[in-house]
């Protein structure tokens, strides 16, 4: 099969597909950022070197949303929402829902 550059994507967008480990903590950390939910910036560097810091840091914003997250690092994260597993989907809609709820 010959490469499409069309096809191409970010790692941010592979991170997203892929899921699992260091990409997800990084790419959680940034959307939650963007919904203006923390103010802390990780790199994959940041996340690599200090795992324990890094993935407390992120647990402990996705609690003030109401979601638990396990963090993995070499797995898939999970998230739980009243007590229910939710898809990672679920946990960024419900933190969007959570934020537009602040800013009212």
């Amino acid at each position: 099969m010959k490469f499409n550059m069309a096809q191409a994507m970010d790692s941010d967008q592979l991170a997203m597909v892929a899921g699992g480990s260091i990409n997800e903590v990084v790419v959680d950390f940034d959307h939650l950022r963007g919904l203006k939910l923390t103010d802390y910036n990780y790199d994959r560097l940041d996340t690599i070197t200090n795992w324990d810091c890094v993935t407390k840091k992120l647990e402990a914003v996705w609690s003030k949303v109401g979601i638990s997250c396990v963090t993995k690092p070499l797995g898939d994260n999970t998230y739980t929402y009243g007590g229910k597993s939710i898809s990672r989907s679920e946990a960024f809609a419900i933190a969007k829902n959570f934020a537009n709820s602040k800013k009212n």
